[in-house]
């Protein structure tokens, strides 16, 4: 989502995403120097293997992060923890939940759309896609539910949705795909299989979102994603 912000805002920035499954990379992602994804591959002598490395190298296009210590503290320990609670084989979700009412008083407190404003920033475009991690893994994994009182953080993930850019990114068929290489989980019985339109749902409620697939041609820069 972030490379997608950045394009729109900029348009020297020119990108084509390649889904690579790493028990199977391509030939490119190997002659890269690349072992997992995301990987982002400058040119063919020159890439960066490491999420906040990415995240450090697109701050050279516009527009630049503005940084929020407020809108920062309120997600800085929620996804070390659930990456926790995903790990453990016991259900105690108190400390996953602590942490989302967290974010649900910042944006309670805010009163703004996005996490520091009504329009997205660039720390919207890496909380965003990892709530919606959350989200389906947490349920697919270990049956978890973000609380229906959590409305506000409800109300952020519906902005999210609500952007193309964030629909491109964040397919939920992805985001199992992902977690069922990282923790060997077999969703063949969890209507799993790539490129299916994904069902979101909000308190009974549900919207349609299709897989949209990035539509920007490779110029500069090639980023592989899981």
């Amino acid at each position: 989502m972030l490379m997608l912000y950045k394009a729109q805002n900029d348009s020297t920035l020119k990108f084509h995403v390649k889904s690579v499954v790493e028990s199977r990379p391509p030939d490119e992602f190997i002659r890269a120097g690349f072992r997992k994804a995301p990987a982002l591959q400058i040119t063919d002598d020159e890439g960066v293997a490491h999420e906040d490395d990415i995240v450090d190298y697109l701050e050279r296009y516009a527009p630049r992060r503005e940084y929020d210590d407020d809108a920062e503290d309120a997600v800085a320990d929620l996804f070390r923890v659930f990456a926790c609670y995903i790990k453990e084989a016991n259900k105690d979700e108190r400390a996953l939940n602590t942490e989302l009412l967290r974010l649900e008083k910042h944006l309670m407190s805010r009163g703004t759309r996005f996490l520091s404003a009504d329009e997205p920033r660039a720390i919207d475009c890496l909380i965003l896609p990892r709530l919606h991690s959350l989200r389906v893994a947490g349920r697919a994994l270990k049956g978890y539910e973000i609380p229906n009182e959590l409305q506000h953080v409800y109300e952020y993930l519906r902005s999210g949705y609500a952007l193309q850019m964030f629909r491109t990114s964040a397919a939920s068929d992805q985001v199992k795909f992902k977690f069922s290489q990282k923790f060997e989980i077999d969703f063949s019985g969890d209507n799993f299989a790539l490129g299916r339109p994904t069902s979101v749902s909000f308190g009974g409620s549900k919207d349609e979102f299709s897989q949209a697939t990035t539509q920007i041609q490779f110029f500069d820069l090639k980023i592989f994603s899981h």
